[in-house]
């Protein structure tokens, strides 16, 4: 199980990197799907919800 998020199907400005990551991890769980689905080998992708950890506000410019 791969643990992705929306950003792996829509990229927001400012955060690119993270979202190619993500674009990244989702292709590579569906190439492993693929690879391993003869073996009975099920990948799943899990996309969590929207969670407030509060990052953001603690975050300062420097």
């Amino acid at each position: 199980m791969f643990v992705s998020s929306i950003q792996g199907r829509l990229v927001l400005p400012m955060i690119g990197p993270y979202g190619a990551t993500k674009w990244a991890l989702e292709a590579l769980a569906e190439t492993l799907a693929i690879e391993t689905g003869h073996f009975g080998i099920k990948v799943s992708i899990v996309q969590p919800g929207v969670v407030s950890s509060g990052g953001a506000e603690r975050a300062t410019c420097s």
